[in-house]
């Protein structure tokens, strides 16, 4: 889809999500190993947790999504990671970004117990428990993604597009993954 007015909001996410990922260790070009959609999106609940375990079917990638609470919202509120499985996909919501002082991004979800990462072949992985130092942790990642989404451009890569509810997913052919905006 074409989008033919650039809202201030459109790029934060973009900025945001892109610096999430370049965080967590996956490049912001098209990797050879492409198996993780970054995505921004409203406030969670069950009906949008449905929604992108549908999209992570559709798109063969397991899902990465930030929510914002408003238009107006400086950053995500929490995140939901999407994990296909063989026989399921597995959903957890209200994640929270988190790193060490040196580390990789990691996204951690104290409800489920559970902090997923991203391995050395660009797959997401996932362990149980919640890593110590959360809090300290939690923070760090926050001003770092901050301050590397504050030092991208402020244009709408091609390729970022909006994606409606319930619409049918299209893979961009674009060298640039930019993260999609789901309604």
């Amino acid at each position: 889809m074409t989008t033919t007015k650039t809202l201030p909001m459109q790029v934060r996410h973009q900025n945001w999500m892109l610096a999430l990922r370049a965080l967590a260790g996956v490049p912001t070009f098209r990797p050879v190993n492409e198996s993780i959609l970054f995505c921004a999106t409203g406030p969670g609940g069950i009906e949008r947790g449905m929604e992108l375990a549908r999209v992570a079917q559709e798109a063969e990638r397991d899902v990465i999504c930030g929510h914002w609470v408003n238009a107006k919202a400086k950053r995500p509120s929490s995140y939901t990671v999407v994990l296909r499985n063989v026989l399921s996909v597995d959903v957890l919501s209200g994640c929270t970004a988190y790193m060490l002082e040196e580390g990789p991004l990691a996204l951690v979800s104290t409800k489920e117990k559970m902090t997923v990462w991203v391995g050395d072949r660009s797959l997401l992985q996932r362990g149980h428990g919640v890593p110590h130092h959360f809090a300290r942790g939690a923070r760090l990642a926050a001003a770092r993604i901050r301050d590397a989404a504050d030092g991208r451009d402020a244009e709408l890569l091609d390729g970022n597009r909006f994606m409606p509810m319930g619409g049918e997913w299209t893979a961009s052919d674009v060298p640039v993954d930019a993260p999609v905006r789901l309604s």
